[in-house]
């Protein structure tokens, strides 16, 4: 399913969490699609046609200007839900005008032309429930016409080249946007600047495509900060990347971060991209001596040549940006972020990338943000069954959700895990280009009203909210165990947990460290039960804190051989530990989404600190004892010294 569909149709759900960040796919530009983001549908329109076939694409035109020298018809829209309403149509020249398809299709009323300004102007009335509109223009003037413009219900000619109001509001409901098909990114052909559309061509359809201005015009009109993913043509020459650039650091607003992709799953061999770059790999390393060392390690895999060759490309481009906007401004969590992206089942296409870098020019987080794959998830063991109920469709999506998890263990099964710790490894983020539940893998035609149906239950936004929470923070939190193991061997130096060292002085360490780490991950817990995801690198670094504070102090009550009296006290120590895994791990997952199970997400709180504050008290209490024993110790001994 195209992820811009997943999308619309999941943000139409009245209940969606609005603190739960979430990108969006742009679509391509078609008569057929019902986005309709422009308030002149001509852009939107097909080639020029014929006036009695307006979709054969027969009628000429001026290829400089983009405008029909001939009589000619359009078609603006097809395909559509409701196109029901009155338009405004202006021209420059005069024409006789009709909707083609009969008087069912619609009528042209109040049509006028000025011959001392040369224009035309009429209302195109179009009836309620229409699914297209196409339009005929016979005894052009011209012959044929320009500046044509036909605008959507609501709108002047001062809106002409915008973008509409339901388009604008629509987009800004994102924390990202990702222009990949806005921009006709697959299969595109362009090399050179020229060779892109510009803004002045009337239609932005196939062959053209949407002019790079475009985004800029969009994005700058939102009503809140929303970044933008772009995507670079697969043949880009040098000069197109700096083009694109310069127009993005001359228009855009400053504030918004942009992503910056060598072209669409080059991995891919469906797109040309993907061809392309494996017989460009083939050529380097074969015919041009291996300029890009992508045989470096003297590798016959040209499959490797390739995934390689991207990373090359992706660096390239990143070297490109840093030369408008400043070496300081390209890199990880900078405004300008390239994007290495991969296969999401098949890791070794970004772990050849990472490591191609690494090894041919240095720390990958020099020239890239971060990685990128599509993290969908199917029906699981429901992907080839037919007559389907709702219900089966929902547990089926969960259950495929479930195999991702990292708290499951990171597989083969799981190849997200290789991605992250690979992405953790060399300092980088990981993002999904793509993602979502997939109802289309294995059968696709298969139980359709069951998988309309569950696209539209309330619980399918609880699936992906909770597969983006689990994913982003089980992922950040279990890379906090690997710190905390690092961190452990220190700890007991840092506490103070020498051999030399009095037991009240290890149990007043002890009770104390973990006391503030356990009272510091439960606040944690708590609010990020609440409060948006601003809250994880706090949270992380707490939780980091603790696990390291806790485990080393486990360390240092093994190490120091208490006597077989403090044994309560070790357990204690262990399920101390177990305890707070277990509460941030749960309060970070965000179980409160679903009013219906917020109780266990409390039921487990409440359970962990009566656990924790059990413990707690026994160790003050040790401590407190051993503290009147030495209290007791030193007054004999001041007593017999004294006799």
């Amino acid at each position: 399913m195209n992820l811009c569909t997943i999308i619309s149709i999941l943000i139409s759900i009245s209940n969606i969490r609005a603190d739960v960040a979430i990108g969006a796919g742009l679509d391509g530009l078609r008569d057929w699609s019902r986005s309709l983001p422009y308030v002149n549908l001509i852009r939107q329109s097909r080639i020029w046609g014929s006036p009695s076939r307006p979709w054969d694409g027969n009628a000429t035109f001026d290829p400089i200007t983009g405008w029909p020298t001939s009589d000619f018809g359009t078609v603006l829209s097809t395909n559509a839900v409701d196109m029901g309403g009155t338009y405004l149509l202006n021209a420059q020249g005069n024409a006789q005008v009709i909707v083609a398809g009969g008087s069912s299709a619609g009528r042209i009323a109040n049509k006028t032309y000025n011959s001392s300004t040369n224009t035309l102007s009429a209302l195109v009335i179009i009836p309620q429930g229409a699914s297209q509109i196409m339009l005929s223009f016979t005894n052009t003037s011209g012959p044929g016409l320009q500046n044509i413009s036909v605008l959507q219900p609501g709108y002047d000619l001062a809106s002409k080249s915008n973008i509409t109001n339901l388009m604008l509001a629509h987009l800004s409901r994102f924390s990202i946007i990702r222009f990949m098909d806005w921009t006709s990114t697959n299969n595109n052909p362009d090399v050179n600047w020229n060779d892109t559309t510009s803004v002045d061509w009337p239609q932005y359809t196939t062959p053209k495509h949407n002019p790079w201005e475009t985004i800029p015009l969009i994005v700058n009109q939102l009503n809140s900060n929303v970044d933008i993913w772009i995507n670079i043509p697969w043949g880009a020459s040098d000069d197109y990347v700096l083009n694109v650039a310069q127009l993005m650091l001359n228009q855009l607003n400053p504030t918004i971060n942009i992503y910056v992709e060598y072209s669409n799953e080059v991995w891919n061999y469906i797109f040309t991209q993907a061809k392309a770059n494996l017989q460009a790999a083939n050529n380097s390393v074969l015919n041009q001596g291996d300029p890009l060392k992508l045989a470096y390690d003297n590798s016959t895999n040209s499959g490797y040549w390739a995934f390689r060759r991207t990373a090359s490309q992706i660096k390239r481009i990143s070297d490109l940006f840093k030369t408008v906007f400043g070496q300081e401004n390209v890199g990880p969590w900078k405004r300008i972020r390239p994007i290495l992206a991969g296969q999401s089942v098949n890791p070794i296409v970004i772990t050849q990338g990472l490591d191609y870098l690494n090894k041919v020019y240095g720390a990958p987080s020099t020239f890239l943000h971060g990685i990128a794959i599509a993290p969908y998830f199917d029906l699981a063991q429901y992907k080839t069954w037919s007559n389907l109920s709702t219900d089966q469709v929902i547990d089926g999506l969960n259950s495929s959700i479930q195999t991702y998890l990292p708290e499951l263990g990171w597989s083969q099964q799981a190849p997200i895990g290789v991605h992250a710790v690979y992405a953790a490894w060399y300092g980088l983020a990981v993002h999904g280009y793509e993602g979502g539940p997939d109802t289309a893998s294995g059968c696709g035609s298969c139980s359709l009203a069951a998988k309309t149906n569950a696209t539209c239950d309330n619980r399918m936004t609880d699936l992906c909210v909770s597969f983006l929470n689990a994913n982003k923070y089980t992922f950040a939190f279990n890379l906090s165990t690997i710190a905390a193991i690092i961190i452990c061997p220190l700890n007991g130096f840092l506490l103070g947990f020498k051999a030399d060292r009095s037991k009240k002085q290890k149990l007043f360490n002890i009770s104390l460290m973990q006391t503030i780490s356990w009272l510091l991950n439960i606040v944690a817990c708590i609010v990020c039960m609440f409060v948006q995801t601003s809250m994880i690198i706090p949270a992380l670094v707490i939780n980091c804190i603790g696990r390291a504070t806790i485990v080393g102090g486990s360390q240092a009550v093994v190490a120091t051989f208490f006597p077989s009296e403090y044994i309560g006290t070790l357990t204690g120590v262990m399920w101390t530990l177990v305890g707070v895994i277990a509460t941030i791990q749960y309060g970070l997952i965000q179980l409160t989404n679903d009013i219906t199970r917020s109780w266990r997400a409390w039921l487990i709180v409440l359970l962990l600190v009566l656990l924790m504050s059990c413990h707690l008290i026994q160790l003050w209490w040790k401590y407190v004892k051993e503290l009147r024993n030495k209290s007791t110790t030193t007054i004999k001994d001041k007593i017999i010294t004294k006799f």
